[in-house]
């Protein structure tokens, strides 16, 4: 879709993002967040979201109010380039406890990855959508 794309729509109307995950031996898990917008270029496509609710733990917490990163774009805030390290742009931190934008490869480094505040958890499978939601 684009980041462009995410901006103009959640920057009209109130948005909720929701992450399905099947993690580790095919358990299924979600992560959902209210209040979720995508800022402009301007603002390097910055991520927002309100508290988690779900069965997965709270990892995009750590990515919360962070720049969007590319390949030649570094935002993160770490020393090197997450987005070359993890193989994937993303709106890292000092990297990640969210790994779902990468090549999806058999390398440790390039699987897709969900840290719940406890253990990090292999992602075989992710989906990340967004629906406007409506007040009442």
């Amino acid at each position: 879709m684009g980041n462009e794309a995410l901006y103009n729509f959640t920057d009209k109307d109130p948005y909720e993002l929701r992450i399905d995950m099947r993690i580790d031996n095919g358990r299924e898990v979600f992560a959902r967040y209210p209040d979720f917008r995508i800022e402009d270029e301007a603002n390097k496509y910055r991520i927002q979201f309100g508290s988690y609710s779900g069965t997965a733990g709270d990892a995009m917490a750590y990515h919360n109010n962070m720049f969007f990163s590319t390949f030649d774009r570094d935002n993160d805030v770490h020393a090197s380039s997450c987005s070359v390290i993890r193989h994937g742009a993303w709106w890292y931190n000092k990297c990640d406890h969210v790994r779902l934008n990468t090549e999806w490869a058999v390398t440790e480094i390039k699987l897709g990855a969900w840290y719940d505040g406890k253990a990090w958890h292999q992602v075989s499978f992710s989906e990340m959508k967004m629906r406007r939601i409506q007040l009442v």
